[in-house]
C-alpha cells in the first residue's frame, strides 16, 4: 500500500516510531509472562501441565496482538489526534492481557461467584478493549486507503474488517453478558459469556457469507454526478 509514502515527512516518521514503540510494549508484555509463572509450592505443581497451558496460550494471544499492531500500522494509518489515542488505548490493554488471564484462572477456580464474574469480565474487557480500537482504527484505514488500494487488495480488506467487527461485536456481547446477567445465572454449568465467545467462528463464517462478497464502492462522486450513480458494490 502506497498511502504511508504520500504522508509528510513529520506524519511518516511518527507512524514508524509508533511502530516501534508497540514493539517496545507488547515486548515487555511478553517478558512478564515469565514473572508470573511463580515458584510453585511442590514440585508436582511446577510440572503441572495447566501453568504451561496458559502461559504459551498468553504469550500466543501476545504474538496475535502485536502481530494485528503492526497490521495497523502497515495499513492507511494516518497520525490524527484520535487515531494515535486508539493505537494507545490498544496497547494500554495489551499489557494487562498477562495480569487479566491469571487473574481469571485464579478466581474462576474460587467458590465465590461474585469473584469468578470479577475474573471472567476483566478478562473479556481486557480483550474488548483491545479488539474495538482495532476495529475502528481498521476501519479509518480502510476509508482512507480505498483509492491506494488495487482490487485484490481491497476485497482481502474488506474481508478482513468484516471478520474484526464481528469479533469485536461478540466480546461486546460477552461483556455486556458479564456484568447484566445474575450471577445465580451467569455461573451456571456453563456460563452465558463462554456461549457468547464459542458462537465466534460460525458468527464470523456467516458475516463473511452476508457482508463478505461485495465491497463496497467509497470513491469520490463526481460533482453533479447523482448519487445512485456515484455509489456502486465491487463485486468480489
Amino acid at each position: 500500500m502506497s498511502y504511508r509514502a504520500n504522508l509528510p515527512d513529520g506524519e511518516r516518521h511518527l507512524v514508524g516510531w509508533l511502530e516501534s514503540f508497540g514493539d517496545i510494549v507488547i515486548g515487555f508484555s511478553m517478558s512478564q509472562l515469565a514473572l508470573q509463572l511463580t515458584l510453585p509450592n511442590t514440585p508436582a505443581d511446577l510440572t503441572h501441565p495447566v501453568r504451561y497451558v496458559i502461559y504459551f496460550g498468553t504469550f500466543a494471544a501476545l504474538a496475535a496482538l502485536w502481530f494485528n499492531y503492526h497490521r495497523m500500522m502497515s495499513g492507511a494509518f494516518k497520525p490524527t489526534r484520535p487515531d494515535v489515542v486508539l493505537a494507545f488505548l490498544y496497547l494500554a490493554c495489551t499489557t494487562v492481557v498477562p495480569l487479566a488471564l491469571y487473574a481469571n484462572v485464579h478466581f474462576a477456580s474460587s467458590n465465590h461467584p461474585e469473584w469468578a464474574r470479577t475474573g471472567i469480565g476483566v478478562y473479556v474487557a481486557c480483550f474488548t478493549g483491545t479488539s474495538v480500537p482495532a476495529t475502528i482504527v481498521a476501519w479509518r484505514n480502510f476509508m482512507r486507503g480505498y483509492e491506494h488500494t488495487g482490487n485484490a487488495e481491497r476485497r482481502m480488506l474488506w474481508r478482513r474488517l468484516v471478520t474484526i467487527t464481528t469479533v469485536s461485536a461478540l466480546l461486546v456481547i460477552a461483556l455486556a453478558v458479564v456484568i447484566l446477567v445474575p450471577v445465580n445465572l451467569l455461573w451456571g454449568t456453563i456460563p452465558p459469556s463462554a456461549i457468547v465467545l464459542v458462537l465466534m467462528a460460525p458468527a464470523i463464517r456467516l458475516s463473511l457469507l452476508a457482508f463478505g462478497r461485495r465491497v463496497p464502492d467509497l470513491r469520490r462522486i463526481p460533482p453533479g454526478v447523482p448519487a445512485s450513480h456515484g455509489r456502486t458494490e465491487v463485486p468480489l
